[in-house]
């Protein structure tokens, strides 16, 4: 939602030629943010998947911190899934048309 906020207010301030097609800085800067918070989910999807695997080794832990461990890391995963199917038609569309 951020990312297509950001691409309207940069195509009323400083829109790219529309003869580069989708090749231009305001794709490439959108399709780096989106690769950005793709990194950042999926570390987090880690973090989340390893500390699961701690709490499983350390058997004095409850059933809910581990199902809420694994629900999170879908989740995590599921977010980073979204966002990369969110964040790659800037490789293909014409911005500001």
């Amino acid at each position: 939602m951020a990312m297509y906020a950001g691409l309207s207010v940069a195509c009323q301030l400083a829109a790219p030629a529309s003869e580069q097609g989708a090749v231009n800085w305001l794709n490439a800067s959108l399709f780096l943010l989106t690769l950005l918070v793709l990194a950042v989910l999926l570390a987090l999807a880690w973090r989340t998947w390893r500390a699961c695997l701690q709490q499983r080794k350390d058997k004095n832990t409850g059933g809910v911190k581990h199902f809420t461990g694994y629900v999170s890391t879908v989740l995590y995963l599921a977010s980073a899934i979204a966002t990369l199917a969110g964040g790659l038609p800037v490789l293909v569309f014409a911005p500001c048309s």
